[in-house]
């Protein structure tokens, strides 16, 4: 079965710090904390994807680090907040790998509901910062939420 981590990029500084908005040291050590947790159910990740935007890249790094030191993380493109989520949707829905996206708001919201319910819809769970959500699909093709952390 086939199973998406979508995760939220950890607390950044603001733009009254540094316009780049990297990770504050509360971010690192949040995703660390979510790293470590979700390392206890064994994910075993193919591939690990985030945004082009800074925060995203160190998140993706930390989880990395903890879960899969092998892999490389991978920027890609239309994963930033405002971004329509069709390409991604369609290409989750496509693949047999365990991947986790690391991306924003409201993008992951908007994603995790169109996989979920297939449309847009409010979900009962709040992607704090650092959260991951945990989705898979069976084998009769529905993605359903099989763990959350944050």
């Amino acid at each position: 079965m086939t199973k998406i981590y979508l995760a939220r990029h950890g607390l950044a500084l603001s733009t009254e710090v540094d316009h780049g908005f990297p990770l504050a040291e509360q971010g690192k050590d949040e995703t660390q904390k979510i790293a470590r947790a979700l390392k206890c159910f064994d994910p075993k990740l193919d591939n690990i994807y985030h945004s082009n935007k800074l925060r995203t890249q160190q998140t993706a790094e930390i989880f990395r680090e903890v879960l899969a030191p092998h892999l490389t993380i991978e920027m890609r493109e239309g994963m930033k907040p405002l971004d329509a989520i069709e390409d991604i949707y369609h290409e989750i829905n496509a693949i047999e790998e365990n991947i986790m996206i690391v991306s924003h708001l409201p993008f992951l919201e908007q994603l995790a509901a169109k996989l979920l319910y297939g449309k847009q819809a409010p979900l009962c769970f709040d992607f704090s910062t650092s959260a991951v959500a945990c989705l898979e699909k069976s084998f009769n093709e529905h993605w359903k939420l099989v763990l959350f952390l944050g």
